[in-house]
């Protein structure tokens, strides 16, 4: 609807009607270059957190997480990088990708409607080698896809199995139960080799960190047919691996968990109420050096934009 005013977050005070290009004009007869330190705060707390994700990384079990760096270590210069949806995407974003990478990720109405699909298509289109990194549910939900003749012999594709929908493991809600296993995760103990012989795939394996190594050092290299690997870890292992790097992440969670309480107008109490959260959270590992300084000016400024008024931030 264009004369509707969208305010996600319920909280815009106007709606000023006006054009792109009057809007942009504006913008640029008015702008000034001012002296902040903004950028070079906020560059010392992502400075502050590689660190602590390399550290974390060194330490961290064979997991969804611990494959992920593997695979993102070891991708070839200038490939097509095709990623799964839920919980492939979302590994993804913590590492650094190569640049020279074309990066593409399939939206489906479920989350992992058509990846594998969608990966083939897009190998055949751009000739250039294609890697499809994927989930186990994602994979066999689309596995018809390996079903034509046209997939080129540099295609890839690498399965992070762990036996179901571990995502759901991490959200909220009641994990002991049958009926999770059954319709939320999912729980199988299926694998992708019948399946890769049936469709003329060479097959791979890994269940460790060094057989995954072994198994990507040849992987990318010039062969007869598209080769798939399958690399299984432990569900619940990443789960707790994965809630472990949340901590460690926490001032990303500090600063957008509360902006974002801010900005739906929440009362005093209930900024209270989510910042003695944060603190318990804090409490939960001995790795957490939040930066306050930058979170209390950060939260200043927007609590008196907002006109809320917040007893001071204690992190």
């Amino acid at each position: 609807d264009p004369k509707k005013a969208y305010d996600t977050f319920f909280a815009l005070d106007f709606h000023y009607k006006n054009t792109p290009n009057g809007f942009l004009e504006n913008v640029q007869k008015n702008a000034a270059i001012v002296t902040s330190n903004y950028q070079d705060g906020w560059l010392k707390v992502r400075e502050n957190r590689l660190i602590r994700h390399k550290l974390y990384l060194a330490k961290a079990t064979f997991s969804d997480f611990t494959v992920f760096a593997e695979i993102f270590e070891n991708l070839p210069g200038g490939v097509q990088l095709q990623l799964a949806n839920s919980a492939t995407i979302r590994y993804a974003q913590l590492f650094d990708i190569d640049p020279t990478l074309e990066v593409f990720c399939n939206r489906g109405t479920s989350g992992i409607d058509g990846s594998t699909s969608t990966a083939i298509g897009a190998a055949w289109a751009v000739k250039k080698q294609t890697v499809f990194v994927t989930g186990d549910l994602s994979f066999f939900y689309d596995s018809n896809a390996l079903w034509n003749n046209y997939i080129p012999p540099n295609f890839r594709i690498i399965i992070v199995n762990n036996s179901g929908g571990g995502i759901f493991r991490i959200l909220p809600g009641a994990k002991e139960s049958t009926h999770f296993s059954n319709y939320f995760e999912t729980t199988h103990h299926l694998k992708a080799k019948h399946l890769s012989e049936m469709f003329g795939f060479e097959y791979t394996s890994a269940n460790s960190e060094n057989e995954l190594k072994a198994a990507l050092t040849n992987f990318f290299s010039i062969s007869e047919k598209p080769i798939l690997s399958m690399v299984l870890v432990l569900s619940t292992q990443s789960v707790e691996l994965q809630k472990a790097l949340w901590f460690v992440q926490l001032e990303q969670v500090h600063c957008s968990y509360l902006v974002l309480m801010v900005l739906q107008r929440h009362t005093p109490h209930k900024l209270q109420k989510i910042q003695r959260h944060l603190q318990y959270l804090e409490t939960q590992t001995h790795s957490v050096n939040v930066n306050t300084m930058h979170l209390e000016h950060f939260m200043f400024l927007v609590l008196r934009k907002r006109e809320i008024h917040s007893p001071k931030l204690v992190v």
